[in-house]
């Protein structure tokens, strides 16, 4: 986990927080994601909580999953505004 220096608060990374919310979205438990990509639980529930980072192979693995490409599931979407949320002031 980061430390905000702002706040002096620990934050998760974004990856941390995409794979819940990908997880999440897709209905599937920390356990079916874990059969799904070959872990286990507790590696889910590491990840999730910021405590460790998957390998390059387990983000390729868990990407396919959710049909997404691996750069959804690593980014910070907070900082980078997608064009179909662009809407130009006229």
């Amino acid at each position: 986990m980061k430390t905000n220096v702002e706040t002096g608060l620990k934050t998760k990374s974004p990856f941390s927080t995409n794979l819940k919310w990908f997880r999440e979205n897709e209905n599937l438990t920390q356990c079916k994601l874990a059969e799904l990509v070959g872990s286990n639980q507790k590696n889910i529930t590491a990840y999730e909580a910021g405590r460790a980072t998957p390998k390059p192979e387990m983000l390729i693995k868990m990407a396919d999953v959710f049909g997404i490409k691996v750069d959804e599931l690593i980014r910070d979407v907070n900082s980078k505004m997608s064009i179909r949320e662009f809407n130009p002031i006229s």
